[in-house]
């Protein structure tokens, strides 16, 4: 019977080529975008389940003041101290990462490295391709390379008992090539690629390590005996905390569940890659359902319209004895191998993503087609999408009664409330998605030419790459620096900064007089800079080298700041006890806000002093927009000039600001790509319903031609009920996609107002779409001589 049914099904798909190749194109469509979906968000949710007894590792971060203030990290103490005091712990672990340099022949590459605990292979499941597990990490100068990172240094020899020239915070040390480790799987928020003993770092004061309560440098992990036992270990935590700090509750250590690391809002850890949000999933999973739902409902629509030309074949084959039941399932058999033959197309689509789309939105989507938990759930999709689609035509052509299905005139489906509640759906659907798209472009646009307060043009940014204990050279790189670049008529100025935009900040704690626990970010700057950004300065001085004051003893701040602690004029007024520090600094500046960070937040309190203990982590460079190719080959010769150790790492500032907006920008592009898909789909059904309604009315046509309608006629007729059903879409879409948006924009503190125009631009470029996709239809039936589409009269 299924043979039957599949060749009776094939014989039709032949007969009605053009609605069987639109219903395959479209439900692979939505099929691809479903599938991509579940793939992404089954990726995101399998992150760090791969190691043994993961649903039993967490990890911990510091809370200060009762939760007023959080650190990432925790004393480096803390883990080994846990399982030495409670039977809950099992295994313990802790690492730190830092910035190091390989130096190999003249060459000097800049590389993360984790600082870990020697069992770090016992603790996670990273196999080792090379060397044994329980001493790799045991020699204070061994070093485990990734297995990507030993073919760059080492290609195809093995790297095992090699040397390499390892340079961290100014001192370069030999270290032994001991094990390689096979690259961390993509699902794993723990990415490395060179792994040195944590206690390499701690070599000359080994004792800080495992008894320093005040050093808050590391991640700290434990691993628990059983899934139950967090409940108890957390109760203890508090009166743990407790025995190493003198004032009560100063400190205490909240557990996390390692498992749900990357999908948990708030606090990250050292070490560990950036989080995903699964405010982004669930809207993925809701977009990919409705480009399903759009692609399902076009099948059905079409199915409904071409009803009317298998009326004879029902009915004949009611009269010859086929029970509602065999029709039913001829009907469903047809829809479910659609959707399969769909399926083929689609997994070309998912293919065409991973090769272009990668770059596009900045993920590399990994796949492994032979895994049940990819293979499976695509077939489900598949035959889901295929009984979805075609269960209502297969109950309605089923239904039919044998006597209606001989009548000449009897039609069936393709002006029925399902056809047009599916064409308003989709018309919706296009609608929202296309004015939401138009929204966030103008929101990017803003947030890329809104002015900051500040001139961000043709500056480059170079890390100073000099660790914090180091600050006095800082000041001796900047100075260095600017004599030997000053002189190139490409550089207009030089000055630097301890953290550049958008690449971290430093913050002044403040035990305020409510009890609450307050902040003030503050930035080690050079005395040019604010004259190299062009910030505002509204009252006082800047600084200047000449001064002696200036060096640690006085502040500029913002407006913010001042705001905030009531500072109606700078003049004369020094910053309080509770700055401790900066306390007693004279406020000599008052400079207009300018926005050091996002744009999601608004400006904090600020400020800015010339502190010589205080590193410079970045120098800034302004040059000329004419010569920036010969300017920054300048850059590059002086600074290899001065610091051959280190390799010439640059940016332009511009860039670096916009990069705080990629995950934004990736929502953007996966938003217009929806858009595009919807409409696509929404106008193939379209094209479709035009085409059989056009060969419905044939005979219509002629009759109107010899009493001579014109195109524009024809358009006409065969357009107002399809711009009825657009317009009403777009009475539903207005509301709904005014409020989506608004609650997108209410993320960032700098937002558009969203114009109303949006939304009838929007309706207006799906209604010129349709009448476009109507006028070609039409004119097939405009060149129809009237005399054959009458003959049979």
């Amino acid at each position: 019977m299924l043979r039957n049914h599949i060749k009776i099904a094939l014989r039709s798909f032949w007969k009605q080529k053009l609605t069987t190749g639109i219903n395959i194109f479209g439900l692979a469509i939505g099929i691809a975008c479903a599938s991509l979906a579940y793939i992404f968000i089954q990726h995101e949710r399998s992150y760090d389940t791969f190691h043994e007894e993961y649903e039993n590792i967490y990890w911990l971060h510091t809370s200060h003041q009762g939760g007023q203030m959080n650190l990432s990290t925790t004393p480096a103490v803390l883990s080994t101290s846990l399982k030495k005091n409670f039977s809950e712990v099992t295994e313990a672990f802790r690492m730190e990462d830092h910035a190091i340099s390989i130096k190999v022949g003249k060459e000097i590459f800049e590389e993360e490295a984790l600082l870990v605990e020697s069992n770090f292979f016992d603790f996670f499941s990273f196999p080792l391709l090379e060397g044994n597990t329980n001493d790799v990490l045991q020699k204070r100068n061994a070093v485990v390379l990734s297995e990507s990172m030993a073919n760059k240094y080492f290609g195809r020899q093995s790297p095992i008992g090699k040397m390499l020239n390892i340079a961290w915070r100014g001192q370069e040390n030999t270290f032994e090539v001991t094990g390689v480790a096979k690259d961390a799987p993509a699902n794993s928020s723990l990415q490395f690629s060179v792994l040195i003993p944590i206690q390499y770092r701690y070599k000359e004061d080994l004792a800080k390590l495992n008894s320093d309560w005040s050093n808050f440098s590391a991640a700290s992990f434990i691993r628990l005996r059983q899934a139950d036992d967090i409940k108890s270990l957390e109760e203890k935590m508090p009166g743990f905390s407790a025995l190493h700090y003198e004032e009560e509750g100063a400190y205490e250590f909240v557990l996390h569940a390692y498992q749900d690391y990357h999908l948990q809002d708030g606090m990250t850890t050292r070490g560990l890659v950036a989080k995903g949000e699964t405010s982004y999933l669930n809207i993925l999973s809701i977009i990919a359902i409705l480009i399903l739902l759009v692609a399902c409902l076009n099948f059905t629509n079409l199915s409904n319209a071409r009803g009317s030309q298998r009326l004879t074949e029902i009915g004949v084959r009611q009269v010859l004895g086929a029970e509602r039941n065999q029709l039913l399932r001829q009907f469903l058999t047809e829809s479910v191998l659609i959707s399969s033959l769909s399926l083929g197309i689609a997994i070309g689509f998912i293919k065409l993503f991973q090769l272009y789309g990668s770059d596009l939105f900045s993920y590399n989507l990994v796949i492994d087609w032979y895994s049940p938990k990819i293979l499976l759930p695509l077939v489900g999709i598949t035959v889901i999408t295929g009984l979805l689609a075609g269960i209502y035509p297969s109950i309605l052509l089923s239904n039919l009664k044998p006597i209606n299905t001989f009548k000449s005139d009897f039609k069936v489906g393709g002006n029925n409330w399902v056809t047009k509640g599916g064409l308003v759906f989709q018309f919706t659907l296009s609608i929202g998605l296309l004015a939401s798209t138009f929204i966030l472009f103008q929101q990017q646009q803003y947030l890329k030419n809104k002015n900051l307060g500040f001139d961000q043009e043709q500056v480059v940014v170079i890390p100073t790459q000099i660790q914090r204990a180091d600050s006095i050279n800082t000041t001796r790189l900047l100075e260095q620096y600017k004599s030997k670049v000053l002189a190139h008529s490409g550089v207009q100025g030089v000055t630097a900064v301890s953290n550049s935009f958008a690449r971290g900040n430093r913050a002044q704690f403040i035990n305020e007089e409510d009890g609450t626990m307050g902040f003030v970010f503050e930035y080690s700057v050079a005395d040019n800079y604010l004259d190299l950004l062009d910030i505002e300065l509204l009252e006082g001085r800047n600084f200047s080298e000449s001064i002696q004051e200036d060096q640690g003893k006085t502040v500029i701040v913002n407006e913010a700041f001042a705001k905030k602690y009531n500072i109606e004029s700078i003049e004369g007024y020094r910053l309080p006890e509770k700055f401790g520090d900066f306390a007693n600094s004279s406020v000599v500046g008052l400079v207009k806000d300018y926005h050091f960070s996002t744009l999601k937040s608004s400006v904090e309190p600020m400020m800015m002093h010339m502190n010589p203990d205080l590193r410079y982590g970045h120098l800034l460079v302004k040059i000329n927009p004419n010569e920036v190719q010969t300017t920054l080959a300048q850059l590059k010769t002086a600074w290899v000039s001065i610091r051959p150790d280190k390799t010439f790492q640059f940016s332009f500032l511009d860039e670096d600001i916009q990069q705080q907006y990629e995950a934004e920008s990736r929502w953007n592009k996966a938003i217009t790509s929806t858009t595009i898909l919807a409409i696509i789909i929404a106008l193939l059904g379209l094209f479709g319903l035009v085409d059989l309604s056009l060969i419905q009315r044939t005979k219509e046509i002629g009759i109107r031609k010899i009493l001579g309608a014109s195109l524009a006629h024809i358009v006409q007729l065969f357009s107002l009920n399809f711009i009825k059903l657009i317009l009403l879409g777009f009475v539903i879409s207005t509301p709904l996609a005014w409020y989506f948006m608004q609650e997108r924009l209410a993320d960032f503190e700098y937002s558009i107002e969203i114009q109303w125009w949006v939304f009838p631009v929007a309706a207006l470029s799906v209604i010129l779409m349709a009448l476009l996709i109507i006028s070609i239809q039409s004119l097939k039936a405009i060149w129809v001589n009237p005399v054959e589409s009458l003959r049979n009269e």
